[in-house]
């Protein structure tokens, strides 16, 4: 860990009521799954939510007194078994990142902040148990410090994980923020157990998410 700092800016506590509905989710009930981006990500505007997850959601964003007015809200759900892990990356919309499939992503350095970043990043940890392994590692490098945000090396990836970091182990019902879309995050293989997990990120409505 980075001596004296903390990348985690809050934490707070999940009701059961609320993780018992986010563990409902398809993406951990539904076989097989697959890693198609689509497949656990969904987006919904702040006043019309339609699932009961996503009343959940607001629910839970109303307690940690979180003002999402006038923003798509984007959450997915993490299941990381024994021998996966996540690399280091950062959160962008992927939306954005889209629209140049295949190209390198520079011009993200050029491109208004507000609509490549959510503000935090809030991640819910529904299903620790006794796991070993599965830390969360939240680097000192951010992406501003990378030539191309997008492609990484696996030598980029190295010399990402050299960089000071921070490293948190979750616990169930545990609810952190932090910067995902400005710092280098990722998740160590899970050694022993499972980790289910529900992160949340945040954009606003002129960003063309969703077509009326």
């Amino acid at each position: 860990m980075s001596p004296g700092t903390t990348k985690i800016t809050k934490k707070s506590v999940l009701r059961d009521e609320l993780k018992d509905v986010f563990l409902t989710a398809p993406y951990f009930v539904t076989k097989p799954r697959t890693r198609n981006y689509e497949d656990y990500t969904n987006f919904f505007r702040w006043n019309t939510p339609k699932t009961q997850i996503e009343y959940a959601l607001l629910k839970l964003l109303e307690l940690e007194k979180y003002d999402c007015s006038d923003k798509f809200i984007e959450y997915w759900f993490q299941h990381q078994l024994p021998g996966q892990s996540l690399e280091p990356h950062c959160d962008y919309n992927h939306i954005i990142r889209s629209r140049s499939p295949g190209s390198k992503g520079d011009w993200l350095h050029s491109y208004p902040k507000e609509l490549v970043m959510s503000p935090i990043t809030i991640g819910c940890y529904l299903k620790i148990g006794n796991t070993t392994g599965g830390e969360l590692c939240i680097s000192d490098k951010d992406w501003f410090d990378v030539a191309d945000p997008l492609v990484y090396s696996e030598d980029d990836l190295q010399k990402i994980k050299k960089c000071p970091y921070e490293t948190y182990m979750p616990r169930d019902n545990d609810i952190i923020y932090f910067e995902g879309s400005k710092y280098f995050h990722w998740i160590n293989p899970v050694i022993e157990g499972e980790r289910k997990s529900m992160m949340i990120n945040f954009w606003p409505l002129d960003l063309g998410i969703l077509e009326e």
